[in-house]
């Protein structure tokens, strides 16, 4: 788990944490000083291994994941109904959201209310930073948030407030409500 900068999250009274390149999602326990695995992701032939980050030197990382060699998984988030693993694969952030009850994945159109999150060749990654069981939370610039945001599924207002904000170079905080 020493692979690149860690992600902590928090569900349920636990604490999971999962480190950049790793395709493993682990519950901390703090009583026994240890983790245990709580979801892998595989991404089949596109899965980057142990081995293989062991020998990460030796391949360039923008050939690992920027020539398409590999997929990783760049976060994940749960609540009661989901998780959602945000994977990072030729050069743009897909959302899957697993179904802990039907064990099946769904898009953004199937779970939000009001919107989905797209990524474009400018600004790829948008920041989420964390999920409860009434919506997902993410970070964007305000220049970029256009570019990011799909208007198709929001409300009225919420394509209003969008319309009307001044362009600042700030960060702004969206919220996507799940249905």
């Amino acid at each position: 788990m020493s692979y690149y900068y860690p992600f902590f999250s928090s569900f349920d009274k636990q604490v999971y944490i999962h480190t950049g390149l790793s395709n493993e999602l682990y519950r901390v326990d703090a009583k026994k000083l240890s983790i245990f695995p709580a979801v892998i992701t595989d991404y089949g032939k596109k899965t980057i291994t142990p081995e293989i980050m062991n020998n990460h030197r030796e391949i360039p990382y923008y050939q690992m994941l920027e020539g398409g060699h590999y997929a990783h998984t760049v976060n994940i988030f749960q609540n009661r109904e989901y998780y959602l693993v945000e994977t990072w694969y030729l050069q743009h952030t897909f959302l899957t959201f697993y179904d802990k009850q039907s064990r099946k994945a769904a898009t953004g159109i199937d779970v939000f209310s009001n919107g989905i999150i797209i990524s474009d060749d400018y600004y790829y990654i948008p920041d989420i930073q964390s999920m409860d069981d009434e919506a997902l939370y993410l970070m964007v610039r305000d220049l970029r948030i256009n570019s990011v945001i799909d208007t198709l599924y929001m409300t009225e207002e919420s394509k209003k407030r969008l319309s009307e904000m001044k362009k600042t170079n700030q960060a702004v905080m969206v919220k996507y409500y799940f249905k």
